[in-house]
């Protein structure tokens, strides 16, 4: 199939790669379905992590649905454990 078909279906997380550029090169290869914040705290410190929050959030190459996709709903869907209600294994 080709590497580039591996990659899209990988998973990609955006800790401190929030800005427009990253964004954009990722999301022309595995689409916001395969995109994860997380924040690297403590590594970073709060006001670096919300900073890097509001660049996600201010994207405009993102809607609504993408950032709520990036910031929680692809995570509970690659581990439903952590869905509210879920019961620990």
């Amino acid at each position: 199939a080709g590497v580039e078909a591996y990659l899209r279906r990988l998973y990609y997380e955006l800790a401190i790669a929030t800005n427009p550029h990253a964004v954009a090169s990722v999301l022309q290869l595995a689409g916001p379905e395969h995109l994860l914040y997380g924040s690297d705290w403590p590594a970073l410190d709060e006001t670096d992590v919300q900073g890097l929050i509001q660049v996600l959030d201010s994207n405009p190459l993102l809607q609504p649905d993408d950032r709520a996709r990036i910031e929680r709903q692809n995570a509970l869907e690659l581990f439903p454990r952590l869905q509210p209600g879920a019961t620990a294994c």
